[in-house]
């Protein structure tokens, strides 16, 4: 499959079978955290980058798997994918739809109108201030105050469930100005659910995750605002993977454990030198061996 991937396991919405409607890296932000490197096409241009066809083609196939979301994320920003309306429209005829977005683009009326259609929607609010969004997100040139009025707005015309990511980077986003900044746009944001999260993978720089402690702090602060749930451990479950074809598309997408690869390759009579020959590389962080493309 060149488009759709897993079933993968996601720390917010369950079952995920994950969908591609952007070239890898392709994106309106570089976040320091970002589990895919940096980003080498930074852009706010909305496009059809492929043929929306076959990307259905491929979820009519993998739509018999079990899942909980349909879920647009994959290797870039997805609402940059002109043709994501669409694409969510056919894919309520299959199950339940989520997108994860950076939230860059929901100034524009065509991308809210687009997402409107969703079940869930999940923007990440990162920074409230401008300083500290061009430090931990390093976007196109853009205003976090244009970014949270687009979140502002969707809010008012979407019906589905609004869900805020706030991703927390030690010595980033994490002292008490920031996040009190970042509680009162979540405040005029009134979300259904916060979550509050570090990264677990590998980042695109020399950056660290937040301790427990650092969460619970952002708790204390962020808590009373909305429904705030605290995620502090990697996502469990099993990952929809049948072939090596599968396994190598979700590393595409979705750095993996050293335990979690395991286990496929054993299925699969295969090995770890096996999958070096498809460009998988290793990296070592936090006492945990990665994988990935």
């Amino acid at each position: 499959m060149k488009y759709v991937y897993g079933v993968v396991p996601s720390r917010r919405l369950g079952k995920s079978l994950g969908v591609n409607v952007i070239p890898r890296k392709t994106c309106s932000y570089s976040c320091v955290y970002c589990q895919l490197g940096r980003t080498t096409n930074k852009t706010i241009k909305r496009r059809s980058y492929f043929p929306k066809e076959e990307i259905l083609d491929e979820l009519m196939v993998k739509s018999k798997e079990n899942f909980d979301y349909i879920t647009f994320a994959g290797e870039g920003e997805p609402t940059l994918c002109k043709d994501l309306g669409w694409l969510i429209e056919k894919s309520k005829e299959l199950g339940k739809v989520a997108v994860i977005t950076n939230s860059s683009l929901l100034f524009d009326e065509d991308v809210r109108n687009d997402l409107a259609e969703c079940d869930v929607v999940i923007p990440s609010l990162d920074a409230a201030d401008q300083k500290t969004f061009l430090k931990v997100n390093r976007p196109v040139k853009l205003s976090i105050d244009r970014v949270i009025e687009g979140i502002i707005e969707f809010g008012e015309i979407f019906k589905g469930e609004l869900n805020v990511e706030v991703m927390l980077v030690k010595g980033y986003n994490d002292s008490y100005e920031v996040l009190n900044r970042i509680k009162k746009a979540l405040a005029k944001i009134k979300p259904d659910k916060v979550y509050l999260m570090t990264f677990t993978r590998p980042p695109a720089e020399k950056v660290e995750p937040v301790d427990n402690r650092g969460l619970f702090l952002a708790y204390s602060i962020i808590g009373d605002v909305a429904d705030v749930e605290l995620i502090v451990e990697p996502e469990i479950g099993e990952f929809g993977i049948k072939s090596l074809g599968d396994l190598i598309s979700v590393l595409r997408r979705h750095p993996m454990r050293k335990e979690q690869i395991e286990g496929f390759l054993k299925m699969l009579n295969s090995d770890f030198s096996t999958i070096k020959n498809f460009g998988v590389n290793e990296v070592k962080y936090k006492g945990e061996t990665y994988y990935f493309v």
